[in-house]
């Protein structure tokens, strides 16, 4: 699915809801994301900065929202479960460049702003479908070794995606709309 495409995410969820019918789909991850290079001491470059914002936001809510009535399906379909993963949820994948607080060493100014975005996003989220008993949350994987990262990271995938599962299944309603790390801790914003 190009999260960049409006017509492609249309495509993937009527895919989807054909395979899953009734049941909804009970956990959407929203993991896109590109880290654009930006220097701001170079000629502005608006393209680079948008495709960014489009990739790491707007993508999400566009996501999110042609998504959505399926998840109300499976929120409704396992309406004996508590708000969790389990009966319905969006994860959106974060970064610890989205703090705001713990930003010491600044660089990564375009994908910064993205991620801080996406936080404000999952909050707003959040608000508008805790009345149908989904969870939305967002968390950070860790210095994770993917092509995005050139290989390099602390974490494999299999590793991150273990902690951040671990995390999750733990989460409930007093979670609702927070920025958690991999270890499902709050991460200051």
């Amino acid at each position: 699915m190009d999260v960049q495409s409006d017509a492609s995410i249309v495509e993937a969820e009527k895919q989807v809801s054909s395979i899953l019918g009734d049941a909804g789909l009970s956990l959407l991850i929203n993991n896109s994301g590109v880290a654009t290079a930006y220097n701001i001491d170079e000629a502005p470059n608006r393209a680079a900065i948008l495709s960014c914002l489009d990739t790491n936001v707007a993508g999400v809510l566009v996501v999110s929202q042609v998504f959505l009535p399926l998840i109300r399906k499976a929120a409704k379909a396992n309406a004996s479960l508590p708000v969790s993963v389990a009966r319905a949820g969006i994860v959106n994948i974060s970064s610890g460049a989205a703090s705001i607080t713990d930003n010491r060493s600044g660089g990564m100014i375009v994908y910064r702003t993205s991620k801080t975005a996406l936080n404000s996003l999952t909050k707003t989220f959040s608000l508008h479908v805790d009345k149908d008993d989904i969870l939305c949350v967002a968390i950070l994987p860790g210095y994770v070794a993917t092509r995005m990262t050139g290989a390099k990271g602390e974490l494999t995938v299999e590793q991150s995606i273990g902690l951040m599962t671990s995390a999750l299944n733990t989460f409930g309603r007093e979670q609702q709309g927070g920025f958690f790390g991999k270890d499902g801790k709050p991460f200051p914003l």
